[in-house]
Parts: structure tokens; C-alpha cells; sequence
């Protein structure tokens, strides 16, 4: 029984390192971060008229933090 204990601290501890771990390899990945991920793309931008007025292009720089 000491054993099952053991080994079931010992799976927690090593779950929340591994979590740690990942917030310090991506500090913006949260869903704060990700909150206008949805204007990532190709856009084509009109006129009120209809006409093209150019495109568009949005990405993720700077390891995900900008957009």
C-alpha cells in the first residue's frame, strides 16, 4: 500500500513539473493570448463599393506572442 501511495505522489509531482515546464517553453500560451487567433490569415480587404483594395496577410511572430 506504501507503495501504491508512493507511486501515485510520485505521478502527481511529475504531472505538475511537466506542466511548469511547458508555461516556461510557451509564457504566451494562454487563452488570453489566443484571444484574436481567429483574424489569423489570408484576407482580401474591399472598398464600401465592392472593389478590391488589397490583401491581407496575418501571422504569429516573435514565438506566438504577436500577432
Amino acid at each position: 500500500m506504501k507503495r501504491l501511495i508512493l507511486l501515485f505522489l510520485s505521478a502527481i509531482l511529475f504531472s505538475i513539473s511537466n506542466l511548469n515546464a511547458q508555461d516556461s517553453n510557451c509564457p504566451c500560451c494562454t487563452p488570453e493570448h489566443r484571444a484574436f487567433d481567429f483574424w489569423i490569415g489570408e484576407w482580401e480587404v474591399t472598398n464600401p463599393d465592392g472593389s478590391e483594395a488589397g490583401v491581407n496577410t496575418i501571422t504569429r511572430i516573435e514565438d506566438g506572442c504577436v500577432l
